[in-house]
């Protein structure tokens, strides 16, 4: 594995981690979704049908998978169909969304200002460490370690940077943990070398 360009995960799991699953059930697209009253509110506000539209969408991606908008190289139908009936616009109206490139970027700032969503830095960086350092100091499975980054950054609402940044992460982490464990003198109980 080099050491400037970690890749931890097979081109299929990097894939499967940097977009919307097509085959999203009902109940996850509900979970993840579904706005709120105060959602509503903020989206009512933006002018115009693809511009309320498109504001919807962006604030759900930015949920789950937890990236901006332009980032995902599509929108699943059954996605784009429960959010535009939220907000009662036509599916059809996506399609004028961000005519002017810079909309997506002002609704972004928007969406960061008035929603709480942090750019990923040096600080998010350190409090997901130091989530995933317990779990990779019983497990090397990496997709999983990826995922509990995805997660992490999620919760806390910190835009998720792309995969290369979060298998860097990861192996940064794997490797003190590696470290870490190769410190631990042997102790099973029976013996102390």
């Amino acid at each position: 594995m080099s050491r400037r360009d970690p890749k931890l995960l097979k081109p299929q799991q990097r894939e499967l981690l940097s977009v919307i699953p097509e085959d999203l059930s009902e109940r996850e697209i509900a979970r993840y979704f579904t706005l709120s009253a105060d959602d509503l509110v903020v989206i009512r506000q933006q002018h115009g049908q693809p511009n309320r539209l498109g504001f919807a969408l962006q604030l759900c991606t930015l949920r789950f998978p937890g990236r901006p908008l332009h980032e995902l190289p599509s929108i699943p139908l059954s996605m784009l169909a429960y959010v535009a009936e939220q907000v009662h616009v036509p599916i059809k109206a996506f399609a004028a969304y961000a005519k002017r490139r810079n909309t997506t970027y002002e609704h972004l700032d928007k969406i960061r200002r008035l929603f709480g969503y942090q750019t990923y830095n040096w600080s998010a960086l350190l409090s997901t460490a130091r989530v995933l350092f317990p779990l990779a100091l019983e497990s090397d499975n990496r997709f999983i370690l990826v995922e509990a980054a995805l997660q992490t950054l999620r919760q806390n609402r910190i835009i998720v940077p792309s995969i290369r940044q979060l298998e860097r992460l990861v192996w940064r982490v794997m490797r003190v943990a590696h470290q870490t464990i190769a410190k631990k003198p042997f102790d099973n109980g029976i013996c102390n070398v």
